[in-house]
């Protein structure tokens, strides 16, 4: 019976404590990395201004060049969808919208993670003009964490975790526009319906 009468005020307190950490983490997670490509910003968009041109400089596609891709709706409009499903490990399941198009500087769209856990971001690729004529190139995500699922951003920080592919992906994106590399080229076989 005292074990039982610990094992109560154990969980409470946990919960209290959890409780207590939800209104001190932070719900707000963001993630971005910005480059400069010696390229006119009209170029640039040439290469982000779709879900399949973003797939050739996706640093998820050289992880997994396996994984399934679907694209539905009309190419780089508002509404179209690219879905993904690969490796658990590395890229698992998804699918990205397209929600939002002002060329040529920005692009936003909505990302749905469904494994290897549910959760959804807003993602976002901006180009801005540079007084040299090349482009500054941001591209990140922003996302809420719902209490108390917050409190495990104390733990863990995304920009360490993700900031690195958002790096590889502005490297990749800089190497093929200022290499001349073809936009509306594909790494894998997809159709577009």
């Amino acid at each position: 019976m005292k074990f039982l009468k610990y094992l109560v005020i154990f969980l409470v307190v946990i919960i209290v404590i959890i409780a207590i950490l939800s209104f001190v983490a932070p719900t707000d997670v963001k993630v971005s990395r910005s480059i400069t490509i010696d390229a006119p910003r009209e170029t640039v968009w040439e290469y982000v201004n779709s879900l399949e041109d973003m797939h050739q400089w996706s640093p998820w596609a050289e992880k997994d060049p396996d994984m399934k891709l679907e694209y539905r709706g009309t190419e780089g409009k508002v509404g179209s969808v690219y879905s993904w499903d690969g490796d658990p490990e590395t890229v698992g399941k998804g699918e990205q919208e397209i929600t939002s198009i002002q060329a040529p500087s920005r692009i936003e769209s909505e990302l749905r993670f469904l494994t290897p856990y549910e959760s959804k971001a807003d993602a976002y690729v901006q180009l801005d003009k540079t007084g040299s004529g090349s482009t500054r190139v941001t591209y990140g995500f922003e996302s809420v964490s719902p209490r108390p699922m917050n409190v495990l951003n104390l733990f863990m920080n995304m920009d360490e975790m993700v900031g690195p592919d958002f790096e590889a992906a502005m490297s990749n994106l800089k190497k093929l526009v200022e290499s001349g590399g073809s936009s509306g080229e594909t790494q894998s076989e997809m159709a577009f319906r």
